[in-house]
């Protein structure tokens, strides 16, 4: 079976004059129910775990796994599409916290799985095979691990970014546009019912529901980051315009300052590399606003404010905004020489902390004391993987960054993904996982697919009709 016939006949056969054809409706409606069904649970009745957790989460890998045998790129584009809805579900106990990791595996061994076995020749990522040992690394520490059962999904999440890299690649790029789209509206739609059932206005996003801020906001970044990009949405342009405001609204309420400064950053490589006048323009404008509020004083102080949170960079010292890492970074630090060589083991540095009383608050209010993690992803993996396993995560990144400096105009919506996805771990930790491995691989073909088109704005039908009969063969 070719990959053209992996696309779904009622999207090929759908008008074009119709501007809402081709979006996954059915998906986004059980986004929006399984987000509404969380915050109604957990705002009415609190977390609650049944016997059925087990059960459902099972079920819910099964179907997955036989949906990506039988139907692989409809079952990827679903799962991107529910992602954030699937997490956000996970806090009402009904499935485990850690299903759509597992998920996400299944569908990547699968459908790397079918790739390969077509025995086409496909891209190669830079610096694949240092990722590929990076990951046998990490496999051998999960067996030094204190607790095997919470470093599981740890290792799960990086096999599936390895095999995103590796393999997806040989996806034409027109399914990677319909997936991105679809995980696009996917954190647009669940991050506003989150946003709009939310009963505590002046806090964080998801802090109400249980839900991570940080990783909210690093989808929404994430989101709009391709969003601006213009690669996608090239038939429905009013929706992307509407779509990019609405995920500014929601990247700023999750007060995710790792989020919002690295947004910020890429989306400036990407207009700086594209559209140099309204990168000038947003520049000059953004910089003389932030100095007449900087010079009149009229940053928000308050550090319990949004605004106060996101300011505090700018206000406070970094040991007064960090969010404690100056202390765990400082203790991680002195205890480098003991484990530099070999590693202490896979998420074995929240033993590390918590050993030395380094743990949050709330942790320490309740029976389960879990340490601080580094919130770093360089001393997490020196400290965890050892010495080799940050040479190879150096040499990756430095792999990837040398191979689009090159080509900086085709590749930069790669090169934007890539320095978020550095910024991202820089201020959290090991942060590889399926869906940044995807979008990776996404950005990669992208600017694959761009070779031909020196300007991004213009429809190449001719060039995506030549390549559809070229598609790859999935059995």
């Amino acid at each position: 079976m070719s990959t053209s016939s992996l696309l779904n006949p009622s999207i090929q056969q759908a008008h074009k004059s119709v501007p809402t054809a081709g979006l996954p409706w059915g998906t986004l409606i059980t986004s929006i129910v399984l987000t509404l069904f969380t915050c109604a649970a957990i705002g009415q009745w609190g977390p609650f775990f049944t016997t059925l957790n087990e059960l459902l989460t099972v079920s819910i890998l099964i179907a997955a796994t036989a949906g990506v045998v039988f139907y692989p790129w409809q079952t990827m584009r679903t799962f991107l599409c529910l992602y954030l809805g699937l997490r956000l579900f996970t806090m009402t106990g009904l499935i485990g916290y850690a299903t759509a990791t597992y998920m996400s595996l299944a569908i990547a061994v699968v459908l790397a799985r079918k790739i390969h076995s077509a025995g086409k020749p496909i891209p190669e990522f830079p610096g694949t095979d240092l990722m590929l040992a990076f990951a046998a690394l990490v496999t051998l520490q999960f067996f030094r691990a204190t607790s095997p059962r919470d470093a599981l999904p740890i290792l799960c999440d990086v096999i599936a970014f390895v095999l995103a890299i590796w393999k997806f690649l040989a996806i034409p790029e027109q399914i990677f546009r319909k997936c991105v789209e679809g995980f696009i509206l996917g954190v647009l739609l669940a991050g506003l019912i989150v946003f709009l059932y939310s009963s505590q206005p002046g806090s964080r996003l998801g802090l109400e529901f249980g839900f991570n801020p940080n990783d909210l906001g690093n989808l929404a970044g994430a989101a709009i980051l391709f969003a601006v990009s213009c690669a996608y949405f090239k038939k429905r342009r009013w929706l992307l315009w509407s779509a990019i405001p609405l995920l500014l609204v929601l990247l700023f309420v999750t007060g995710s300052r790792t989020s919002v400064f690295a947004c910020a950053a890429c989306v400036g490589v990407i207009l700086a590399l594209r559209r140099r006048r309204i990168f000038w323009v947003l520049l000059i404008s953004g910089s003389i606003v932030l100095g007449y509020f900087t010079y009149s004083g009229m940053l928000d102080n308050d550090p319990e404010s949004l605004s106060g949170r996101l300011a505090s960079p700018l206000t406070e010292s970094f040991e007064d905004s960090g969010a404690h890492r100056a202390v765990i970074w400082g203790f991680l630090l002195t205890q480098v020489p003991n484990y530099w060589k070999l590693g202490l083991g896979l998420r074995n540095v929240n033993q590390l902390t918590e050993e030395n009383g380094i743990i949050p608050i709330m942790a320490a209010l309740s029976d389960q004391i879990v340490g601080y993690q580094s919130h770093n992803l360089y001393l997490t993996t020196l400290l965890e993987f050892g010495i080799l396993g940050l040479i190879l995560l150096v040499a990756w990144q430095a792999r990837v960054l040398a191979f689009v400096v090159k080509e900086s105009s085709r590749y930069s919506l790669l090169l934007a993904a890539m320095l978020y996805f550095l910024v991202q771990g820089f201020f959290t930790g090991l942060n590889f996982d399926f869906v940044s491995g995807f979008l990776l691989a996404a950005a990669y073909s992208t600017g694959a697919g761009s070779q031909c088109d020196p300007n991004p704005d213009v429809p190449r039908k001719q060039q995506l009709a030549g390549r559809t009969s070229q598609n790859l063969g999935v059995n």
